[in-house]
């Protein structure tokens, strides 16, 4: 199982003493992650909470022969087991969740300002088909006349024109509507991967061999430079949606504008002396929605439903079971908190947030 170690170097102290004193709560490899982390910062590791089992140590060690009857036994005595196993999970209910008194009220050390999530996530990204078509229509202004009269260079280089440019048109898009929005888009990682998908058809076909000329190629490479630079801007906004406290940082700042200078080499033209500035965007603490979030790789919030606290399901990125039960109808309104005020409000075990679901009264 990854543990997505990198995550590890970001959480408190009191988030991994948590982990690691609580091994019945998550996989055994998360918990060894969060105890190595705590040797590296040089701290003791805490003790088992008590009623906790220890993480097992992963041990390989050679399966003894075993004869026909022994294995036909085993796998008699698995079925009974798996429908032993399949009546008590029928009769058990909540057996993974823990009662609260407070889950249903909202935390009183909330900021005082909760920002509200767009009840619809309707920012559909544009195709720009007509702004690169424009541009490799300008591309002949930009290559000598005795290159363009090569129609299998021209030919492919329009070709890969028009994928840089749709690609950086997209890229540019997001990054400012991303700026501009007063919370997270809810789609913006599947907008990310189609941007990264539109990057690749420029990437794959540079790959073969084009037949360009040399100015030709020469403007092939600047729009691949300008594509590891959007590409490194891409990976730190996907970074920044996960957890950090801002979503346009000066890191992403700086990226965009180093990839917006690439432009002017693709287009032959001088640099201007002053270039677009992405302005910076913090995450709010505490966001207000109508639909519950989706989880991410590597976190683990706790979910607050009916009275009741549910753990994230470490193995998995699936939403604990009672909250997918839920309809949209039920559900009245979401608190989604950020990793510090959810560990103001529920301790070290709200270490990835929390998320707090508030359901509409049931009708008489």
């Amino acid at each position: 199982m990854s543990t997505g170690s990198d995550s590890f170097t970001e959480k408190t102290d009191d988030a991994l003493r948590f982990l690691a004193s609580h091994p019945s709560f998550y996989h055994s490899d998360i918990v060894r992650a969060a105890q190595q982390e705590l040797r590296r910062r040089g701290l003791r590791l805490p003790e088992i909470a008590e009623g906790a089992t220890s993480a097992p140590l992963l041990e390989y060690a050679p399966e003894p022969e075993r004869s026909t009857l022994s294995r036909g036994l085993l796998l008699g005595g698995g079925l009974v087991a798996a429908l032993l196993l399949g009546v008590w999970a029928l009769q058990s209910t909540g057996a993974d969740a823990e009662d609260v008194s407070v889950s249903t009220q909202r935390p009183t050390s909330l900021p005082a300002s909760v920002v509200e999530q767009p009840a619809t996530n309707d920012d559909m990204m544009p195709s720009f088909e007509a702004l690169a078509q424009e541009r490799v229509r300008e591309a002949s202004a930009t290559v000598p006349a005795t290159e363009w009269r090569d129609s299998i260079a021209r030919n492919n280089y329009q070709q890969m024109v028009a994928r840089y440019w749709t690609a950086e048109y997209q890229t540019a898009w997001l990054l400012t509507r991303t700026s501009q929005r007063p919370t997270p888009d809810l789609t913006l990682l599947g907008k990310i991967n189609l941007v990264q998908d539109q990057w690749r058809r420029l990437t794959h076909a540079a790959a073969y061999d084009l037949k360009l000329k040399p100015v030709m190629q020469q403007r092939l490479e600047a729009m691949l430079l300008g594509h590891k630079r959007r590409n490194a801007v891409l990976g730190l906004l996907t970074y920044s949606f996960h957890g950090r406290d801002s979503l346009i940082t000066r890191e992403i700042q700086q990226g965009d504008t180093a990839a917006y200078a690439v432009r002017y080499q693709v287009l032959a033209s001088p640099l201007p002396k002053q270039l677009p500035l992405l302005p910076l965007r913090a995450i709010p603490e505490v966001v207000r929605s109508q639909t519950v979030p989706t989880r991410y790789p590597n976190t683990n919030p706790l979910y607050l439903l009916h009275n009741r606290v549910f753990a994230s399901d470490p193995l998995s990125n699936a939403l604990p079971h009672p909250v997918t039960e839920l309809s949209d109808a039920e559900i009245d309104s979401v608190l989604i908190l950020r990793p510090r005020v959810a560990m103001q409000a529920y301790g070290p075990r709200a270490h990835d947030g929390a998320v707090l679901i508030f359901t509409h009264p049931p009708r008489p």
